[in-house]
């Protein structure tokens, strides 16, 4: 089956079902091929349409979860008889960018804007990806056949986004977490060898062996140093990590760039990255403030 030709909704949904039946029987939907994402991916491919809502709903996600991470975009054709050929050069593409992530996104339409997802070389294009694929496709209520073969399924193109991307305001939690039971950690710790020199010198102190006392503390005191040359060494490389972190999304909020003298140029509501018509209205965001304007001329 390389596409959907259906003469109505019934022969589409059995065509479908047909196709489902056959991927299954071949193993396409085993659990057992099921990649693993990434927990901090810094390098995302995203394969939806060009200028589309989605799009939009998967970049601002991305930046409000996950700015570290860098989002490469693949365009394609997500609906119409060119889709299925177009949505497989795309994921042939993304593939190639050795990106930890990829996502395949598209909004809601009716069941035959979906059909470029549910045709089988698309599916079998899903499947044969060595990165991790996350789909978003359609709204709650829609499934289409890559969402089998996926190796997670959102419900929405903002759901793949949020499934896809830890929020860093959790993960600097758990950070500062774990850098304070470290902490409790090495105090217990000190506090125990403590107790043991306590009771040691006690023993020895019956007895009289001040030889193996100097031992005793030399061994202890040596011991205590170490350990607290550790923690040192760890937590401040621990809190080097965390500042470099945060210098990073200092660096990548957009009220910052725009505020060294850069701006946002905008036509239609995307962003522009070369010259608009002339004539054509654009709109520019600085740092503070914007304008609307009129392009008079270009230059390449």
């Amino acid at each position: 089956m390389r596409g959907l030709r259906p003469s109505g909704a019934g022969d589409r949904a059995a065509a479908i079902e047909a196709l489902k039946r056959k991927l299954r029987s071949e193993g396409l939907f085993d659990d057992q091929y099921k990649k693993e994402l990434p927990r901090f991916p810094l390098h995302v491919a995203l394969v939806t349409g060009a200028g589309s809502a989605a799009l939009n709903d998967v970049l601002k996600v991305a930046r409000q979860r996950w700015p570290l991470a860098r989002v490469s975009i693949i365009p394609a054709l997500v609906q119409g008889a060119g889709a299925p050929a177009a949505l497989v050069a795309a994921l042939e593409r993304a593939d190639a960018l050795g990106a930890e992530l990829l996502i395949l996104a598209r909004g809601g339409g009716s069941p035959e804007d979906l059909d470029g997802f549910n045709a089988e070389p698309v599916v079998r294009a899903v499947f044969g990806c060595a990165t991790p694929v996350v789909s978003g496709v359609g709204h709650e209520i829609d499934t289409t056949v890559v969402d089998f073969v996926a190796d997670l399924r959102a419900a929405t193109p903002s759901n793949a986004a949020e499934l896809a991307l830890p929020d860093w305001r959790e993960v600097d939690a758990r950070f500062a977490g774990a850098l304070q039971q470290l902490a409790a950690l090495a105090g217990r710790r000190v506090e125990r060898e403590g107790a043991a020199l306590d009771a040691l010198q006690h023993r020895l102190t019956l007895s009289h062996p001040r030889k193996r006392l100097r031992e005793g503390v030399q061994r202890l005191d040596s011991a205590t140093a170490q350990l607290q040359r550790g923690l040192r060494t760890l937590l401040g490389a621990q809190t080097e990590r965390l500042a470099k972190a945060g210098a990073m999304l200092t660096g990548l909020d957009p009220t910052a760039v725009l505020g060294r003298g850069y701006a946002i140029v905008q036509q239609g509501g995307s962003v522009l990255r070369t010259p608009a018509p002339v004539g054509s209205e654009i709109d520019i965001t600085l740092g503070k403030g914007g304008m609307e304007c009129q392009v008079t001329k270009t230059r390449s």
